[in-house]
């Protein structure tokens, strides 16, 4: 099923090639790529950004658990340091090329609010509600910036059904990432990095149009 997110702030932007390694906490992080994303369709994409000028990014990377647990992907966040914004990862793919005995790709969606019909019970068919999972996006403050709040619309637009998201643990020790976020062209040229927690990754060069 395709989602579309609805986006409080409107976002839009250019992309690069980037390269690093990096280790934060007990996983690395190996940059392979950054570049424009169609804002639907690529690889396993399921959310749809719409909004006047909004484009999505990919960013690419290799990450491996280096104690083998599961891997948090919820502290990944953009940062604009030009013009103070943080941005939360619209979608998450984590995926191999080839695997035996797990799934070839995660990314499980979790609602930030819970979502019941007129009965009063969940909607079939769209993400959980689990508080027993937690969003550790919020875990971590950065001083004078502001977050961009979004949400997914799971109905439609004539009567839509609106909730954030986030993720679950990835179970995979060594995976691939896409990691997609939605970003803002404002007056003033941005100038990006990549975070995980509080820990810089890596800069990210973007050339405006």
């Amino acid at each position: 099923m395709k989602y579309t997110y609805l986006l409080l702030a409107l976002i839009a932007s250019t992309i690069i090639n980037a390269q690093d390694t990096n280790f934060k906490d007990n996983i690395s992080i190996d940059i392979k790529k950054v570049k424009k994303a169609p804002t639907l369709f690529h690889t396993q994409q399921n959310i749809k950004v719409k909004g006047e000028d909004l484009k999505k990014i990919m960013v690419k990377t290799k990450i491996k658990s280096k104690n083998k647990e599961d891997v948090d992907v919820n502290p990944f966040s953009l940062l604009d340091t030009v013009n103070k914004v943080r941005y939360r990862m619209v979608e998450f793919v984590g995926y191999k090329s080839f695997s035996v005995g797990v799934p070839t790709y995660q990314g499980k969606e979790i609602l930030k609010t819970e979502l019941l019909n007129k009965r009063g019970r969940p909607y079939a068919n769209i993400p959980k509600y689990d508080e027993k999972v937690k969003d550790t996006f919020e875990d971590y403050e950065f001083k004078e910036y502001k977050n961009v709040t979004c949400k997914v619309n799971f109905g439609s637009k004539k009567n839509p059904i609106l909730s954030g998201i986030y993720y679950a643990p990835i179970t995979m020790n060594s995976f691939v990432a896409d990691i997609f976020f939605a970003i803002h062209k404002f007056d003033k040229a941005p100038v990006f990095e990549l975070y995980y927690g509080t820990e810089k990754v890596t800069d990210i060069k973007i050339k405006l149009k």
